[in-house]
C-alpha cells in the first residue's frame, strides 16, 4: 500500500500492457486511502510526505492511529486536510498516469475510527478519487467503491458489495449478494456489483469456507444478468475454484455471452436511469407494488429493468426455480416457451439446470423483439 507499480510482481510492466491495449483491453489500478511506510522509496517517500504535512487520521495525542490488516499496520488518510490530499493526488496522479490505466477499486473508506465524520468519510473518499481522475486527465476513467454514504452516487460512478463469503448463505453469500444489488438501487446507489464467486475465504481446523465450482458457475449466471460482470480469486485463491480452471471455462463463455447479448438493453435503461434516476436492477415491489407475493422478497427474483425478471438459483444442488408471474406473458429466454402470468402473480416451476438459468422476457417488448431478430 504505497501505490507505486510492484516491480517483482510486474517486471515487464510496459510489454505486458501493451500486449492487452493491441487488443482492446484497458488496465484498471488499486488504490485505498491508507499507506504504509516505505523504506525502498527514498528521497520520494508518500508516507514522509503525508507525515510532514499532518496527512493522516491522528489519536488524542496527535499522533498517526496504526491500522492492522490481517498481518501489516497501515496509517489512514486524513481525507478532511485539502492540503495533504492535494499533495497525495498530485503524487499518485504522476504514478498513475505513467502506468496508463483506465480507472481502478477505489477499496475501504469506512475504517473511520470516530463517530463525527465516520459517515462523511465514504464521501470524501469518492470526491478525491474524482479529483484524482480528473487531475490525470482521464476522459472515461472507471473507478468502483466499497464504501459510501449520502452523496456518494453524486461523485462516483460505480459500486460494489464489498467482501462476500464464499458460500451459499443469506448473510454474507451468494444471496446477499442480491439483496445488496436491489437495496442499494433503492437508496440512491443504482450501478452496483459483486464480486463472481464471493471473496472470503476461510481455512481453519474449526471451520473451513471454500469456493465450490457450482457456486462460482451459479455466480457467473446471476451477475451474466446484472450491470458489472467482474471475477475475483478471493483472498485465499489456491484454495478456490476460478474461472480460468479448464473445467470452468464453458460456464465462463456462455455467462460473458449472455452478459454481451443484453449490452444495448443496458444501455437503454442507464438512460432511463439518468432521466428518472429509477435504478436498472429492481426488486419485483418497483415494477408491481400491487402483488403481495413480492412483498417479503429478500433474493429470490428480481427485474433488470421492466423487460426482464430473473430468478437465480442460490442453493447447492438446485436444479428448479420457482417462479412468480407477474400479469402478461412471459418468454422464457434462450426458448420459445411462453408462460401466462396472473394480476396476483401466478406460481410456477421452472427447471434450472446448471448453465441454463432462468430468465423471463416480457412478450411483446422492445427486449423481446430484438432476441426474435437475432
Amino acid at each position: 500500500w504505497n501505490w507505486r507499480l510492484d516491480q517483482d510482481h510486474y517486471s515487464d510492466y510496459a510489454t505486458w500492457h501493451s500486449r492487452l491495449q493491441d487488443q482492446g483491453v484497458r488496465v484498471l489500478a488499486y488504490l485505498n486511502p491508507s499507506l504504509v511506510p516505505d523504506p525502498d522509496e527514498v528521497g520520494n517517500d508518500l508516507y514522509r510526505l503525508m507525515i510532514e504535512n499532518d496527512g493522516f487520521v491522528v489519536n488524542g495525542e496527535g499522533s498517526p492511529i496504526e491500522f492492522l490488516n490481517s498481518s501489516f499496520d497501515s496509517n489512514l488518510l486524513d481525507l478532511a486536510n485539502d492540503d495533504a490530499m492535494e499533495l497525495w493526488v498530485d503524487t499518485v496522479a504522476e504514478r498513475l498516469k505513467s502506468l496508463n490505466v483506465s480507472g481502478w477499486m477505489a477499496d475501504f473508506g469506512e475504517s473511520f475510527p470516530f463517530v463525527e465524520g465516520h459517515n462523511g468519510y465514504p464521501v470524501l473518499w469518492s470526491k478525491w478519487n474524482r479529483t484524482l481522475a480528473e487531475r490525470m486527465g482521464l476522459s472515461e476513467p472507471f473507478i468502483f467503491h466499497r464504501s459510501a454514504y449520502v452523496g456518494s452516487a453524486e461523485v462516483s460512478g460505480a459500486f460494489w458489495l464489498g467482501d462476500q463469503m464464499v458460500d451459499w448463505s443469506s448473510q454474507d453469500g451468494i444471496k446477499s449478494a442480491v439483496t445488496g444489488l436491489l437495496t442499494s438501487g433503492m437508496s440512491g446507489m443504482p450501478v452496483t456489483h459483486s464480486d463472481i464467486g464471493g471473496y472470503t475465504t476461510i481455512d481453519h481446523p474449526l471451520r473451513s469456507v471454500t469456493r465450490s465450482r457450482e457456486l462460482l458457475a451459479r455466480w457467473l449466471e446471476l451477475n451474466s444478468f446484472g450491470l458489472i460482470m467482474r471475477s475475483h480469486e478471493g483472498n485465499l485463491p489456491e484454495l478456490n475454484s476460478q474461472i480460468y480452471d479448464q473445467e470452468m471455462l464453458p460456464h465462463v463463455r456462455s455467462s460473458v455471452a449472455r452478459f454481451v447479448s443484453l449490452s444495448d438493453y443496458r444501455h437503454r435503461l442507464y438512460e432511463e436511469m439518468e432521466a428518472s434516476g429509477v435504478p436498472p436492477i429492481r426488486h419485483p415491489l418497483l415494477e408491481y407494488p400491487q402483488i403481495s407475493r413480492f412483498w417479503g422478497m429478500r433474493f429470490e427474483q428480481f427485474f433488470l429493468g421492466s423487460e426482464l425478471m430473473v430468478v437465480p438459483v442460490l442453493n447447492s444442488g438446485q436444479s428448479s426455480v420457482d417462479v412468480i408471474l407477474p400479469p402478461g406473458e412471459w418468454r422464457l429466454m434462450g426458448s420459445n416457451d411462453v408462460y401466462q402470468g396472473a394480476s396476483g402473480g401466478r406460481l410456477i416451476n421452472l427447471s434450472a439446470p446448471l448453465g441454463s438459468p432462468v430468465a423471463l422476457v416480457m412478450v411483446g417488448s422492445e427486449l423481446d423483439r430484438s432476441m426474435s431478430d437475432r
